[in-house]
Formats: C-alpha cells, structure tokens, sequence
C-alpha cells in the first residue's frame, strides 16, 4: 500500500479564514486517524490570512495540538473588530493586536500539545506569500540579442521547513511572517521584517536592491500572490519523493457566477460600494482558475511531450526494416543520431547558462543523460526545450463552498463574504457559521473523493471520527450564509459608525501630517 503525500494551497480569505479553518481541521482529524503512513501532509503554501492557517496547521500535525481547538481559537475565538480595535492613528486595525493573538494560540499557554506519539514525523514545508513595499529587480534577458531588460518584482516570500522539534517559541518567530502576509492593507499597517539570514537566497535567485541591513516592509500577500497554487507545485518538488502527490487547493471564493439583473441586461449603473465589493471576489475568484487553467495545459503538453521520444523510435526502427539496412549501417544510423541529439543538447544547456548569468541568477544543475541511448536523449531534448524539465503531470483537487453545487445549486455566499470580505470580524455567530461549513465541505470532499486516491485503504473510521468531532463542535446548527450588512445587530451597526469615524481620523491624520 503507497502512501498519499498532500500538498496545500490555502489562499488569502481575511475572515473566511473561519472556513479554511474548518476545512482544515476536519482533514488533520482525518489525517491523525488514517496514520502518517497512510496519509501525510507535508507542504503548503499560503497568502493572506492563509498563511495564519498554514502555520496553525503545522502545529497541528507536528506537535499533535488538537486540530479543531487550535483553528477554532483562532479564527472563531480570538478574532473580531472588538479586539483588534485601536485608537492609533497608525491605521483602522491593530497589528499589535495580532502579536497578541498569535502569542494567545501559538505560545506555551496556548491549545495544548499532544503526547509525542501523535507528533508528525515527517516535516511540513511552508512558504508564505509577501508583498515587498519597497520590491526588488531583476534582469530579464533577450536570448538572440544577448541584451537585457530590467523588470520589478513587489513578491516575496518567506520559506521554512519546520519539524516537530520546533517548539512554542519557534512558532511565535515565524508567526511574525505569517502577521505580515495577512496584514491586509485595507486594516492594518506594513509590517517589517529582518531577512539579512536569507540574503544569499535573493542573490542566487538574481534579485537586485536587498537592502543592507536586511529590513523590509510588507503588506498583505494576496495583493500580489492570492492563490500561490504554482509555488506549492515548487514547494512540493523540492520535498522529492515516489509516493502519490495530491494537491488540494482550500477556496472559501469559488462559488461560480450566477444570473443578476445587476450587472447585465438593460440595468441601471450598479451603485458604487457594490460594485467595489463585488470587484473584489472578482479579481480572488480569477486568479485560481487562471492557475487551474495554466496547470491543466502543462498536463496535457507533458503528456504530448512524452509521446515524441516513443513515436520516433518506432519510426527509426520501421524505417531501417524498410530499407533493409545491415546491422552495421542501422548502428551507423543511430550513432549519428545520438550525436545530433547530444549536441542539441549541449546548445540547450549552454542557453540556458547564458540566461541564468545575465539574469544573474545561479544556474541550475542537470545531471547528464546517457551517452549512448538515442531515445532518452530525444526525451531529454524535448522536454527540456519546452520548459517542461523536471515537471510531473500534477492532480489537483479543489474544496470550496461550491463542492456541493451539484446538490445545492442555489449556493450563497459565506457569512463572512460582505464588506470585502471583512464580514466575519463583526459576529462571532458569522465566524461559526463558516468554520462549521469549511467543515462540512471537506468532509464531503473526503466522502467522495479521498477514498479513490487510497486505493485499498478503508476510511470509514477516520470519517466516523471526523463526525464525532463536528457534532462535538455544536455549530451544526449556525446557518448565517448570505449576510450582509443588513443582518447586523444595531450594537454592531454602531460599531461600525464608529469604526468608519477612525477609518476619516486616521485618513485626516495621514493628510496632515504628509503620509499621502
């Protein structure tokens, strides 16, 4: 029986981060009962908020905290516009608000550890996406006319492989990176970060202007990065390993487009804030299907690619049969076609030295193919000459709230869906609601599909025990799916004047004193 390895991609959400962290908890249940040898987590690249989660989830599956408390405290207990308020002039939210969340779920009083038995031994490889304030520069260069061209990045990352010898404080460190992915530029101020310990990586991947301290200011990931579904297909190559890969991407946006009278037909001009709210799960709900759409053509050119080497072969072997060529003259034929193909070779690597160089990057390193077989070397060539060297046809399975359209297709939007995507900061009940969704949907999604990638593997029991959990969870009940700002309280109506009256002084200050 081969074991399944996971790769997640869990993309940025603000507050429906709830949903992602229900997701995610019921799949650790699933995870921890099915046994590391069956079923093991161990990468995941995140943005946004989804980077919060990414690190809870670590915990999780390496130090054996209880998966359904930890998220819970996190994205239902621990977060709400109440405790990340603040009278500062810096900005609307409270960024030291969330140092003290993280140092709240994350630090030694936190959820506890379980025993060392239930600690993953496998690492967890984890990389989160930044959006550098001050961004970098590298050269791109132009291959015939040996020119260059110099371009920007404002993306960044901060990478670690984490083991279960991290402890408490480790995940407090890294928690700082996790804060700055998600601190979204709508709440909460830059946060700065000292990279000097990473400085050789910016070097080595050509990247131009790393400051000489080492300090950068960033702002939300998901401004540049949303769904780094690419950069797990990256994380999960340098892992290397034969067992069977699944990607599993969480998407709290993915519900499909429906028929409105607002935005088609003969209908008047849409009014301004909805159409601002609106633009923003536009642009969060493109971005995934322009990477499923880009994954899908790099499966099919692979697959084309490794039909060249086969079908040329047949055609050499047809052809000297044919022609009824000697064994001297057949070996003759194919002597001069390996050393066609070894040269082309050479070009190609030569290429792309040249290119790595001028871009200054390192260059990687190939191992060499054989010398003496014609038919490798043909495989070689190709896949290295259309950028697919190295690339594996890649399965990907995606959870969302529209999992489950087939069954319910009048679908709505999350709790915490309104007021971009702030909507789940004003109720607890909103923040409830979604984790118990993002609960359901992968326990669907496990229902339907987990068991065809364990073939022979019964997963009756870790699904018995994921029901357990969710009942044990009593949210089952909270159904709040479709609020608006009209579904809230008059207290919290309140709060939100209120939140908006510090919203003009933190605007009115800026104006004053020259931050605009």
């Amino acid at each position: 029986m081969s074991r399944l390895r996971l790769s997640l991609t869990i993309p940025g959400a603000i507050s429906l981060g709830a949903y992602e962290g229900g997701a995610l908890a019921a799949l650790i249940v699933a995870a921890k009962s099915l046994g590391e040898e069956t079923l093991v987590i161990d990468s995941i690249a995140a943005a946004s908020a989804g980077s919060i989660t990414a690190l809870l989830t670590a915990r999780a599956l390496l130090r054996g905290v209880d998966p359904v408390d930890l998220l819970a405290a996190a994205w239902v207990d621990n977060v709400s516009f109440k405790a990340m308020r603040t009278s500062s002039t810096a900005s609307p939210l409270s960024s030291g608000a969330l140092s003290e969340m993280a140092t709240k779920v994350l630090g030694s009083g936190g959820t506890p550890e379980g025993p060392a038995s239930t600690w993953q031994q496998q690492p967890v490889w984890l990389s989160m996406a930044l959006a550098s304030l001050a961004g970098l520069t590298y050269d791109l260069p132009e291959l015939t006319q040996h020119t260059t061209v110099s371009a920007s990045t404002f993306l960044d990352w901060y990478q670690v492989t984490l083991t279960n010898a991290v402890d408490s404080a480790g995940y407090l460190t890294h928690a700082q990176a996790a804060i700055a992915s998600g601190s979204n530029a709508i709440g909460f101020p830059a946060k700065r970060l000292d990279r000097k310990a990473d400085a050789a990586q910016y070097r080595a991947a050509g990247l131009q202007g790393f400051p000489d301290d080492g300090l950068f200011w960033y702002t939300d990931g998901g401004t540049v990065d949303n769904e780094p579904l690419g950069r797990t297909i990256d994380l999960a190559q340098q892992v290397g390993s034969d067992d069977d890969r699944l990607y599993l991407l969480i998407h709290p946006n993915a519900i499909p487009p429906t028929p409105s009278p607002t935005w088609a037909g003969s209908a008047p001009e849409p009014p301004w804030v909805r159409t601002a709210i609106h633009s923003v799960g536009i642009g969060r709900s493109q971005t995934i299907y322009e990477d499923l759409k880009r994954l899908e053509k790099t499966n099919s050119r692979l697959e084309w690619v490794d039909s060249v080497a086969p079908a040329v072969l047949a055609g050499i072997d047809s052809g000297i049969g044919d022609a009824g060529l000697s064994d001297a003259q057949a070996a003759l034929v194919r002597d001069n076609l390996t050393a066609a193909l070894t040269g082309a070779i050479d070009k190609v690597r030569e290429s792309q030295v040249h290119v790595a160089t001028a871009a200054k990057r390192t260059p990687a390193e190939h191992q060499p193919g054989p010398s003496d077989d014609w038919s490798a070397l043909l495989d070689t060539l190709v896949h290295a000459a259309s950028g697919l060297e190295g690339r594996d046809s890649v399965k990907v399975e995606v959870v969302s709230p529209a999992v489950d359209e087939r069954i319910d297709p009048q679908t709505k939007p999350l709790a915490g869906s309104f007021f971009f995507h702030f909507g789940g900061f004003f109720d607890i009940k909103f923040r409830q609601s979604d984790f118990a969704h993002g609960y359901r949907d992968m326990r669907a999604w496990m229902t339907r599909d987990l068991g065809g990638y364990l073939a022979g593997v019964d997963i009756s029991a870790a699904l018995e025990e994921v029901d357990r959990r969710y009942v044990q969870l009593g949210w089952g009940d909270i159904d709040d799916d479709g609020a608006t700002l009209s579904s809230l309280s008059f207290s919290e109506k309140l709060g939100l004047v209120r939140l908006a009256f510090h919203v003009g002084r933190v605007v009115i200050h800026d104006v004053l004193h020259g931050g605009v």
